[in-house]
């Protein structure tokens, strides 16, 4: 079975490499579709970028991954959209918002670990020249309190002080997610929802259910946080409700992901719905 990634973070949220460095990894592990999917941000087109990706046989699609939160469910959502032929100017300007709400999370967390943690002076200002991530991202935050800590705990472990509660206004609702993609010529998918499947499952179809009526085209479904029980079950769901089935590591970096490598095994007859609906159709 080919290896496909339709789900890859670049330093431009909260990944740890460049999309150069991310497409030389495709290259190198011979990924035949792989996606840049970055938070609420699209990286603009570089045409030095595609060529490369064409020239070595890997099919890019272009991606996003928008954050969402449901105030009736009180559950956070993340919506994945791809599409050839994305304006990155309008997206970008919608998700400005989102963006200066991630900031400012960020700064509510600086001031609670500058707090307790005396001399640890963590700067907002300093860290947002320091990374060409769109807003400072916990995993930042998480790397800078590591090393005054001069802790051996991983990012991920850290993550629970790299945390304050705070409302979600500034997020856009599932619906208002996926009607963005879809007005802005994109396929919405929904991104690693393997727990909240596993939490509720007729909670989970009716969300589901709902999501579809707003314009939802797929669901990732192959995903390293996944359990074989929950690929199974979200299987299902999409033949029930006729979704498109997708693959995605969510990969971060080394030192920030769930797998060791990006890149997933893909049935030959999702590949071809996947190239059919994100590389031939976008094409035109």
């Amino acid at each position: 079975m080919p290896l496909i990634d339709l789900h890859l973070h670049s330093y431009y949220s909260d990944g740890e490499d460049g999309p150069n460095k991310l497409l030389r990894l495709a290259i190198e592990k011979k990924i035949s579709i792989f996606s840049i999917t970055d938070h609420n941000f699209i990286v603009p087109k570089d045409e030095k970028f595609f060529k490369e990706a064409e020239l070595n046989g890997i099919k890019f699609v272009q991606g996003i991954e928008i954050s969402s939160f449901d105030d009736k469910t009180k559950s956070s959502f993340h919506i994945l959209g791809y599409s050839k032929n994305f304006d990155t100017y309008k997206m970008n300007a919608e998700l400005k918002k989102t963006v200066a709400g991630y900031n400012d999370r960020a700064k509510k967390i600086i001031q609670k670990l500058n707090k307790k943690y005396p001399g640890l002076n963590l700067n907002f200002y300093d860290l947002k020249k320091k990374n060409p991530e769109i807003y400072v991202s916990r995993n930042t935050i998480a790397i800078e309190l590591k090393r005054f800590l001069k802790s051996d705990a991983t990012i991920k472990e850290l993550s629970k002080e790299v945390f304050v509660e705070e409302k979600s206004g500034w997020m856009l609702s599932p619906e208002e997610a996926i009607h963005l993609i879809v007005r802005l010529g994109g396929t919405p998918v929904l991104a690693h929802s393997g727990r909240l499947f596993s939490k509720d499952k007729k909670k989970f179809a009716s969300i589901l259910r709902k999501f579809k009526e707003y314009g939802l085209r797929g669901i990732e479904v192959r995903c390293p946080k996944h359990s074989k029980e929950e690929m199974s079950g979200l299987l299902n769901l999409s033949r029930e409700f006729k979704l498109l089935v997708t693959a995605g590591s969510d990969w971060h970096g080394q030192n920030r992901s769930y797998c060791k490598m990006p890149g997933l095994r893909c049935p030959k007859r999702e590949l071809i719905t996947i190239i059919d609906t994100f590389v031939q159709k976008n094409n035109r």
